[in-house]
């Protein structure tokens, strides 16, 4: 078995077995699997096999990611097509994509490094009486090809590939894989403007930009302060202040909750201690909803002053009739900024919810 299909079968250790090409059922360390995931990674993010791209004459330097689970997430692709100038680009599983030019000096340096990804290291002997015990799990996994680029004897075979987790220490491939996407992040204006400290590598600040829409410059600095909704912990429902401190409503935001509307004022009620606030009104609504959990699907903005989110709702309801059920709604909000202050939610609709329907 070659190595590559020794490391395609070590990154598909995790992945979902429905995802699986099935000649991966029958020996998933066999080449023919690693063959197959190739081409089911390909049409799964529309690209062209390697392959295809060095007859074009085109220099490629790509990498198809794995999380620390098996499943595939992102690809990334540094390409120099004949009387073009070098681009960069990201795809997603979904089709999203993006696309920007690569500075001279970031191609130099990736076809600098190219020369050795595909380079397989020789383990290091033990010093005597060393008995250190390393444990790695759940490594992230790439599988690094190139087409038309340097190796280190100094041609440009068509076609160079090589499969890396990150467990592994026997080769380049898997520090070539990150460089690149570390590169496009800072290739791309959008992504680099992504706060770094809220995503986990390179390659999940890269699938975060691939949501943002519209003016995606103003649409990254609204996910950087509002990315992260109040959510359950093991300590209970989110407190107002926490609602408050998201929201950042005044007296014109309104919430939509499945039909239910509720008003931010300033104005006192007869009997009331406070005026009505959105942040205790969430409180309130979480507390008959366990399990609450806010996904942000989309992150926009028309310009710098104006932007919007679209995701999904869930909570889990029981029932003494059957089991548990998942609850479901999209919602889209408004969200808007001006002098020199943060962002404050205008409004938030949140359709009825459902059943999740799971697939049989």
């Amino acid at each position: 078995m070659g190595l590559i299909a020794v490391a395609v079968a070590f990154l598909l250790g995790g992945q979902d077995i429905s995802d699986r090409p099935a000649v991966c059922d029958q020996d998933y360390q066999a080449v023919a699997c690693a063959v197959a995931e190739r081409a089911r990674l390909e049409a799964r993010y529309r690209a062209p096999s390697i392959e295809t791209e060095s007859a074009t004459g085109a220099q490629v330097f790509r990498s198809f990611f794995y999380n620390g689970y098996g499943r595939d997430i992102l690809f990334v692709s540094f390409e120099m097509r004949p009387n073009m100038p070098p681009m960069v680009v990201v795809r997603g599983s979904a089709g999203e994509r993006i696309e920007a030019p690569v500075a001279a000096s970031t191609w130099d340096r990736i076809a600098s490094e190219g020369i050795f990804a595909d380079r397989v290291l020789i383990p290091m002997a033990p010093e005597s009486g060393d008995e250190e015990v390393l444990i790695c799990m759940h490594g992230w996994g790439v599988i690094v090809e190139m087409a038309n680029a340097a190796d280190d004897s100094g041609y440009r075979p068509a076609v160079r590939r090589k499969a890396q987790n990150t467990c592994d220490h026997d080769g380049m491939a898997g520090r070539f894989g990150f460089l690149l996407a570390d590169q496009a992040v800072r290739s791309i204006e959008a992504c680099e403007q992504l706060d770094a400290d809220k995503h986990r590598n390179a390659v999940a600040r890269l699938r975060a930009c691939l949501v943002l829409q519209g003016n995606t410059l103003a649409a990254a600095s609204l996910m950087n302060e509002k990315g992260e909704p109040p959510g359950r912990d093991y300590a209970g429902t989110p407190t107002r202040q926490e609602w408050s401190d998201w929201l950042s409503t005044d007296s014109t935001s309104r919430i939509d909750w499945a039909g239910a509307v509720y008003q931010e004022t300033n104005i006192y009620r007869t009997g009331q201690s406070q005026p009505a606030r959105l942040s205790q009104r969430m409180v309130e609504l979480t507390e008959t909803m366990p399990d609450l959990a806010i996904y942000q699907s989309r992150v926009g903005a028309r310009d710098d002053r104006n932007g919007w989110i679209e995701g999904e709702i869930s909570y889990r309801m029981s029932s003494e009739d059957g089991p548990e059920r998942l609850m479901v709604a999209e919602y889209r909000q408004e969200w808007s900024r001006g002098g020199g202050f943060g962002w404050r939610m205008d409004s938030w609709v949140v359709q009825p919810f459902r059943p999740l329907e799971m697939p049989e």
